[in-house]
């Protein structure tokens, strides 16, 4: 019964956590001064027309440019898809350690007790990775083994996410060339 009532804690923590990095991310992307050290908004590609509305990414940004952000000791790097909806993240955090996510402008996830993605770079064979989505505000589907994809990307061109969504199957490509491994020392 004890174990239980911690892991009821644990996951309620988590999400007003989660809830508040978000309502400050939003008061921090309005406010001028924090535009360049704002995530880009990014593009998710495959996804249905009426599901994924595109999301620009920031003034001065597009997609393929790496953006890197350090607030309290958390590190971010993330960068835009190529059509619109997503961007993939990745974090070191001192409290909740390293993730990889992808954020989504649209809620079109089908993983309400955890599924699989399929990761492919530069055209290759797919890897299957364990993925869930997270009660946050904002739609994520957080990717299971950050550290390994964060170094299988270092000098490839493009990444393929395939993952189960409420119309079949989305899938969000990003061009991520140029990723600077230094920006998340510890990562190599």
């Amino acid at each position: 019964m004890k174990l239980q009532s911690l892991t009821l804690l644990a996951a309620a923590v988590l999400a007003c956590t989660a809830c508040k990095n978000d309502i400050e991310a939003e008061a921090a992307d309005a406010s001028p001064m924090a535009a360049d050290a704002a995530m880009p908004a990014d593009t998710a590609a495959g996804a249905p027309a009426a599901a994924a509305a595109p999301v620009p990414p920031p003034p001065g940004e597009a997609a393929g440019t790496w953006t890197y952000a350090e607030e309290g000791g958390k590190r971010t790097a993330s960068i835009a898809g190529r059509a619109g909806g997503a961007q993939l993240v990745f974090s070191d955090d001192p409290v909740w350690g390293r993730g990889a996510y992808v954020e989504f402008a649209q809620d079109d996830i089908n993983c309400p007790t955890g599924c699989k993605a399929q990761l492919s770079i530069d055209g290759g064979a797919a890897k299957t990775v364990s993925a869930s989505r997270p009660e946050t505000p904002q739609p994520r589907l957080a990717l299971r083994e950050p550290l390994e994809l964060w170094q299988s990307i270092a000098g490839a061109g493009t990444l393929s996410i395939e993952y189960p969504s409420k119309s079949g199957t989305g899938k969000v490509e990003f061009d991520v060339a140029g990723a600077d491994a230094g920006k998340l020392p510890g990562w190599k």
